[in-house]
C-alpha cells in the first residue's frame, strides 16, 4: 500500500489494519462498534468500541522543495466486559491489540507503544482502554 496522503487514505489504512490483522485474532462473536455506529440491542461479552482520534499536525522539515508534514493521532479501543466475572477476557483483548499496534511501521504509519488504562466500572460493565498512538508523514 502507498503512504497515506489524505485523511481518507489514512482512515482506510488504519481501518484495514483493524479489519485484516486485529479482527481475525479476536473471538468470532465479538461485537465491535465504531464511533459513528448506534449501540446494538445485543452485545457480546466482551465487546469493544473503536474510536480514531486525530491530533495535531505540524511541519516536520524545513528547506526542501517538498515539505513534509507529520499527522499525529491515536486509536482508542474501549474494551467492556461483564462485572464480577474477572478481567481475563478483557486482558486477552488488550494483549491482541498491543501485539498488532506495538512499535511497528506499516504502510508508512508509525505505531507507538500502546497505553492501557483501567477505567474500572462503567455502568453495568468493567472497562479497560487501549490507546494506540500513531503518526504518519505526508508530503
Amino acid at each position: 500500500m502507498v503512504a497515506p496522503v489524505t485523511h481518507e487514505d489514512l482512515m482506510d489504512t488504519l481501518g484495514a489494519r483493524i479489519d485484516t490483522i486485529l479482527e481475525p485474532l479476536l473471538p468470532t462473536d465479538i461485537t465491535i462498534m465504531y464511533s459513528n455506529q448506534e449501540m446494538p440491542t445485543t452485545l457480546s461479552d466482551p465487546w469493544m468500541k473503536v474510536n480514531i482520534q486525530h491530533g495535531g499536525n505540524f511541519q516536520a522539515d524545513i528547506g526542501t522543495a517538498n515539505h513534509r508534514y507529520r499527522r499525529m493521532g491515536r486509536i482508542l479501543f474501549q474494551c467492556f466486559g461483564k462485572l464480577h466475572v474477572g478481567t481475563e477476557s478483557l486482558n486477552q483483548l488488550v494483549a491482541h491489540i498491543e501485539a498488532v499496534f506495538r512499535g511497528q511501521k506499516v504502510d508508512s504509519v508509525n505505531y507507538i507503544t500502546p497505553d492501557v488504562i483501567d477505567r474500572g466500572r462503567n455502568g453495568k460493565y468493567y472497562e479497560l482502554d487501549v490507546s494506540c498512538p500513531f503518526w504518519v508523514d505526508v508530503f
